[in-house]
Formats: C-alpha cells, structure tokens, sequence
C-alpha cells in the first residue's frame, strides 16, 4: 500500500505519540508489572533521616492522642468523658465543630522547613490526612479540606514549597483508608445524630465502600499531581482496600513519576502491597540485625500521643540519637514524627531535641548520610526485641551504653564508622573488629575532635583506641560518639568466647508471647505461661549464647490431656517435644527434644509452637539449653 508524504508524516507522528505514552507509562495496574520498579533509589538509601507530623483537627482538642475522633464517640472512654464534660453530648457536639475551631496563625511553613533542615532531616512532609477523613490540601474530592475548612490554608501546598526550598524531599503520609472502616463504629451505634448531615457523614467516612474506595484513589490521586511526592507513606489497614485500586495507585504514582523524571518511594507497613516495589516501615519499633533490603521506621518525638496534647512527654535526645545509629547501622532510615499544637507553634521542648539532635549530626553525619551497612551491624550487650510494633514499649525502655558499638562504612568500604552509644573513658575495644592488616598510613579519628588518634592491635587482633583526656565540655558533643577508621584491612570478627559456657535457662517471665490468650501465671513460687491451646499462638526467647558449641535442649511443661507435640526452632533448626500427660497443671516434666549446634557466638531468636495434632493444651514452665561436652 503506497502512502502519500503527508500520510506518512502522520503516521511517524501517531507512532512517536504511541511510543511517548509507552515511555510515559512504563507500569500496568498489575503487581507483575509493578515489581520492575526499584523499591529504593540511592537518594533514599542516602538520606538516613526524615521528618514528619501529626498535625490536624484532633490537635484542637489536644487530649488523649490523634484518635481522639474515634474515641470521643467511644462511651466510657476516657476521651468520652472527657469530651462530655467539656463540650457535650457526642451527639451534639461532633467532630466537625472541631474543624471550625482550627486556626493556624503561627502557621510558617519555610521556618518549619528550616528547623527541619537543622535538625538534619534529608526529607520532610506532614501527615496529610489521617482516620479523621480531613484532608490538609486543596481538595474537589472533600469538602473536608483545609484550603474550604478550618485553617482556609492549602498547607500540603505550603509545606511542598518550604520543604523543597530548603532542598529536602518531600514525603506526604496517609492514613485514610481506615476512616470507612471501624473508625467511627462507636458513633454508628451510640450516637448516629452526629451524622445527620450528610456532608457530615462524609467526613466520618459514611458511605458505600464503592464511594469510598473511588474516594480513597481520587484523594491521592490530587496530591500526586499538585504536589509530586518523592515519597508517599501508608499506614496500617490498607488490606482494606481492594486490590484493585492498591495497584491502580501504585501505576499511576509510579507513571506520573516517570514522566517528571523522579525516582520516588512508596513505604508501607504491612502485608499489603507487595515487597518487590515497595519499602517495609517498622511503627516505633527495628530490626533485631541488619537487613538486606532497606527499611524504615516512623518513631515519635513523644513517649505517647503522635499528636500534641496538653500532658505531652518529649523524650531525652539521647534515644532519638540511639535509635537513628542502631537503625541505620542495620540499613534503616528513620522518620522521626513531632508533635504541633493546633496554631501551627512547634513547642519549645520538641524544639530544643531538634536542635540537639541537629547538632549531634553536624559533627557526626558523616558515620550516618551516604553509608552502608558494615558486615556486622555491631556489638554490646543491649539486645533490640524481636516481634515489631507490639514490642515498642520494650524499645523505649531500651538504655544504651558505651559498651554498645554500631557500625557502617562509606559507599566504597574503604572507611570503616564505629559509633559508641557513650563516652567509651580510656580506650575503646572494638571487639567485633578483627584487623587483617593496618596501612603505613592507616589512622583512626574521633570526629569533631582534631588530629588523630593512638591505637594499637591486641593478641586476638582486635583495634584499641586510646582516647584523649577530655572533659565533658571537650567531647565533640553527646550522646553518641564516631570513630573513623581508614587505612586498614578489617573483617568482623567472632567474639571472644566466653570461658566455660554453662547451662542456660529461657524462663517464663522472659517470654515473649505471640497470642492473644496466652499469658503468665504463678502458681506457689513459680511463674509459667498457661492458657496455651491455640497451634496458631507461639512462645519467643531471644537467647545470648556466649560461643561455638552444641547444647542439650529441654524444657519443663505440663499437661491433663493426651501426649502434645510442640516444636523448638533456633538457629535454624528444628527439634520436637513429646510431652505426656503429666497428671497436674502444677506439677511440670522435663522433657528433652535433643541437641543443636551454634556454630557461632551471637544472639538467637527461640520460637516454641505447637503441632496441631492431638493439641488441646500445656502448661510452659522455662526451656534450658545445656552445653554438651
């Protein structure tokens, strides 16, 4: 078929138009085609620190936390009564006279931005909606916007430029997806008239799920073109929304950012987006060693609310430090949420923290930004939970000490970072740091401090550093302190073994239980962990074992019923307990499972299940592991 010139000029151009959208819309709405996309670039991997905030209508009445939407409409909550005796009847008085009420006239965005950059965060953004359903942007989708409501302000709008201006990234978090679902159950049932308005009702999230689910994308869907995102931030219960529209957001999120030629992150928190494109958040709690793909924990500011509240307590900057240089020892990055009152102040205490910690990584950001993890994550004898977000109360109990090291390395490995979690006094002993060879010009440095420092190698060839006598006021800083080790040739090495392992016993109360009806209880002097008749629920220990070697294991349980089989798990090796019908709760047997060998010194995770044959139920006294000779 001949084709006249003007024809063919056509056709190159439809062709060139048809290949411009394939190259503009690289991904499909499907989660094979979604998992070409990198789950994190090196700008990410690079920044180590970001900064984010509960800032909305629940700051108003600034009591109990950020879910106080929620639970003013719980009867007997203490958010109930409180909103009872303060406004009134739920009823009457419903989230929505809140939104009125909200006025931001300390509200700067570009200071907020600059105290954000002097705290050392690489990206920054706020959370922009969250359960409540009021959206903190310009928005056609919601009525309940902070542009048309409120504060008559686009303040994601804002906070793009402030943020961006200042030459951080920008992150904007969501948490909507549970504002249809559950969130406002306590109003539904006790107090419906809330939602007589129909406009009212769709701030509570009162409408079809079909509605809902439109609405969910259509709301993201606005901040991806008037904001462009590098990272968008989901919360929990995001298996709520139907697959579908997961990955419709995911293909557009990801198309739209082909075309403004960004490389952008999507961080969830559970199961529910796949891992392959996405990056996994850990709520207020780490990995327990490092992990081979990046991840990032949201921590608080606080000890409580992630909202500001009129009883608020700031933590000391000494475990926000710990906690940025245990999770980016293990290739983490931090998302460090504060807390603004409703006026748009940033209290003076949250502030000083900021500083400090701003401070903390003007001498010691070296050992952090544009590292890597070492080959090992590090040493001491502080030992992080396994078990995520239900063990964040054990992390905040978390106390670091000198004797804790974190390490990381520059991108090319030649240098290597050794973070002390304390003055380490005279000398530190790096002991998870076996010297293979020290360079004529091989040199440690303390940064912050100039010149360098004497050291020398050990007869097990681990690196000493001898410090300089240095008053408090001398020390570069606080809190945490980073040596800088080049010149050398270094491996980890394994711990020096302790002298004479001896028998080691997992007691009950050291437990960490995995269930909701498992639980301990004491009978005469003695404590075990009953109420076990569920195959699903598991018992954990984190045990230290202090060198190479093979142990004995057994446990001592008992039980009314038919022999139980249960399962050890450690090391990566399984053994079986048959335990016989003991004839008491109270009387335990010690029953053996058998032998596993450690083939090096560390910290392991126990796991104690049961099979689901014949299971009906045992009583778990302690698990002891004996050194075999």
């Amino acid at each position: 078929m001949f084709l006249h010139r003007s024809q063919r000029i056509l056709v190159v151009i439809l062709m060139a138009g048809l290949l411009g959208a394939v190259l503009a819309a690289p991904y499909k709405a499907s989660w094979e085609s979604l998992s070409r996309h990198k789950d994190a670039p090196e700008w990410f991997r690079d920044a180590k620190l970001g900064i984010y905030f509960h800032w909305g209508v629940y700051a108003v009445p600034a009591f109990g936390s950020e879910w106080y939407p929620r639970n003013m409409f719980l009867k007997g909550n203490s958010a109930n009564k409180h909103h009872i005796e303060t406004y009134g009847d739920p009823a009457e008085y419903g989230y929505d006279r809140f939104v009125t009420q909200w006025k931001t006239p300390k509200f700067d965005a570009d200071q907020w931005a600059k105290l954000f950059r002097r705290a050392g965060a690489r990206f920054a953004g706020p959370v922009a909606e969250h359960h409540d359903g009021f959206s903190l942007w310009d928005s056609d989708v919601t009525p309940w916007n902070a542009k048309d409501k409120g504060p008559k302000r686009d303040l994601v709008g804002e906070l793009a430029r402030g943020i961006r201006g200042e030459g951080m990234k920008y992150i904007t978090t969501f948490h909507h997806a549970r504002n249809h679902y559950g969130h406002f159950d306590g109003m539904k049932k006790d107090y419906a008239k809330a939602m007589a308005d129909p406009e009212v009702a769709f701030l509570y999230g009162q409408m079809s799920p079909e509605k809902f689910h439109d609405v969910w994308f259509g709301k993201l869907k606005e901040v991806i073109d008037q904001y462009q995102p590098d990272i968008i931030w989901f919360d929990s219960w995001l298996d709520k929304i139907p697959e579908f529209y997961r990955q419709k957001f995911a293909a557009y999120y990801l198309n739209e950012a082909a075309k403004w030629d960004k490389e952008v992150v999507i961080v969830r928190k559970q199961n529910d987006l796949p891992i392959d494109f996405t990056v996994l958040d850990h709520e207020k709690s780490r990995e327990s060693k490092t992990s081979p793909r990046v991840w990032m924990t949201d921590d608080t500011i606080s000890t409580g609310s992630w909202c500001y509240t009129s009883s608020l307590r700031i933590k000391p900057t000494s475990k926000v430090i710990h906690a940025l240089v245990d999770t980016v020892a293990k290739n983490g990055v931090v998302l460090l949420n504060i807390s603004p009152m409703a006026d748009g102040t940033i209290p003076e205490d949250q502030k000083r923290v900021l500083h400090e910690l701003g401070d903390w990584m003007t001498v010691n950001g070296e050992a952090i930004y544009a590292t890597r993890p070492w080959e090992t994550f590090g040493e001491g004898p502080t030992v992080e939970p396994e078990g995520g977000f239900r063990e964040h109360g054990k992390f905040l109990k978390l106390e670091y000490s000198d004797k804790d090291i974190r390490y990381t390395q520059s991108k090319n490995g030649r240098i290597v970072y050794a973070m002390t979690m304390g003055w380490p006094g005279d000398e530190a002993v790096l002991s998870a740091v076996k010297v293979i060879r020290a360079d004529r010009n091989a040199r440690v440095e303390l940064l912050g401090h100039s010149g360098k420092l004497e050291f020398h190698v050990n007869d097990k060839g681990r690196l000493v550093i001898h410090l300089p006598n240095l008053s408090e006021s001398e020390r570069p800083g606080q809190h945490a302190f980073s040596f800088k080790l080049q010149g050398f040739k270094l491996t980890a090495a394994t711990p020096t073994q302790y002298g004479g392992p001896e028998a080691i016993t997992l007691t009950s109360e050291k437990a960490l239980l995995d269930g909701s009806k498992l639980g301990l209880e004491t009978k005469t002097s003695k404590s075990n962990i009953g109420f076990w008749d569920n195959p699903k629920e598991s018992i954990h220990w984190l045990v230290k074992i202090p060198g190479p070697g093979t142990y004995a294991v057994q446990g001592d349980f008992a039980t009314m019923s038919t022999q139980n089989s249960l399962k050890v798990k450690v090391a990566g090796k399984t053994l079986s307990f048959a335990v016989p019908n003991t004839g008491s709760w109270d009387t335990p047997k010690t029953v053996k499972a058998g032998t596993i060998a450690f083939e090096e010194p560390g910290v392991y995770h126990l796991v104690l299940s049961a099979q689901p044959k014949n299971w009906r139920a045992v009583n778990v006294w302690n698990i002891k592991l004996h050194p075999v000779k």
